[in-house]
């Protein structure tokens, strides 16, 4: 039951994908006992010169799509409100969103402790890394210390040769 994508004689520059309040709308299209969901992708004004109606296009979520008149989008919209596979597929959207958020606050959490360690751990090294320099002050100071009372041993060695 797919309808063709653009009647005869029309073209992709007559379609709008802004401007409409219904652009982003979901839909549901009853075939027999088969119901199709999608969403309104796109629209045409209608052109009066011409005597078209306007025009809106519904992308079904099988991958089939159709463009339909105003009273079609009308039933389209309510049949949705109400058709139990939207219902289902609304809270399957739902359930996933809610997931997602789960999903986004641990790895915020998890975020947030990688970098609390992270801190932690660098402020550990800056603690060594003061305690190293420290440590290598007093070395230098040492070794000086040490080579000044080797020189003055050296002096008063001399002298008493």
């Amino acid at each position: 039951c797919r309808a063709p994508a653009m009647a005869a004689g029309q073209s992709d520059d007559m379609w709008e994908t802004a401007g409409h309040p219904w652009l982003g709308v979901r839909v549901a299209r009853q075939f027999g006992k088969r119901c199709a969901l999608g969403t309104i992708v796109a629209w045409a004004p209608a052109d009066e010169a011409e005597g078209d109606p306007a025009l809106w296009r519904a992308e079904h979520d099988d991958g089939d799509g159709e463009d339909l008149e105003e009273h079609e989008v009308s039933e389209a919209v309510a049949l949705y409100k109400e058709h139990p596979a939207a219902v289902r597929f609304e809270e399957r959207v739902a359930k996933g969103e809610e997931k997602a958020a789960r999903a986004a606050a641990k790895a915020e959490r998890e975020a947030a402790r990688a970098a609390a360690k992270a801190a932690k751990e660098a402020a550990k090294a800056a603690k060594q890394a003061e305690r190293d320099a420290k440590a290598a002050v007093r070395a230098e100071e040492e070794a000086a210390r040490a080579a000044a009372k080797a020189e003055r041993e050296a002096a008063r060695a001399a002298r008493e040769a």
